[in-house]
């Protein structure tokens, strides 16, 4: 390809000084003007090439840059959901420890609650007894009092 100003100087029409000079140069300018249109067609498809290029190179980058937004935005989220995962399990570990004490000191208080119950059991059928013989002994004395001797 050449520079601009040989683009220039094909785009420009060239001025003859002489009238005979024109006469001579008609018969050569149709093929100049072949050379020169092939010349117009090659530099018109330059740039077309060049302009296609331009925006395919545009779009590649473009392209580029929302993959790699993309990549990015997926692994942030990657992490925030890793993040997230790690609280959530620390939070239910933290449960399940207490869970377990809370479920330890049940297990104590419904221990303290049978051997209580076992115990008031115990002096209840001790009292019981007790009175049982009590009652019994009194029953004795009254009926040993009604009957004369």
């Amino acid at each position: 390809m050449g520079t601009l100003n040989d683009h220039a100087n094909i785009m420009a029409p060239q001025r003859s000084r002489k009238r005979a000079s024109v006469t001579v140069k008609s018969v050569t300018s149709s093929s100049d003007n072949e050379d020169d249109a092939i010349k117009i067609m090659l530099a018109a498809q330059g740039v077309i090439s060049a302009e296609r290029n331009r925006r395919d190179s545009k779009r590649k980058a473009v392209l580029n840059d929302h993959n790699a937004r993309v990549q990015a935005i997926g692994e942030k989220m990657e992490k925030l959901f890793k993040d997230r995962k790690a609280r959530v399990v620390k939070l239910q570990l933290a449960q399940w420890e207490k869970f377990d004490t809370l479920n330890k000191k049940r297990q104590l208080l419904e221990e303290h609650i049978l051997s209580s119950m076992r115990s008031i059991e115990r002096l209840t059928a001790n009292f019981a007894s007790e009175m049982i013989a009590v009652l019994e002994g009194r029953i004795e004395e009254m009926e040993n009092a009604e009957l004369p001797s």
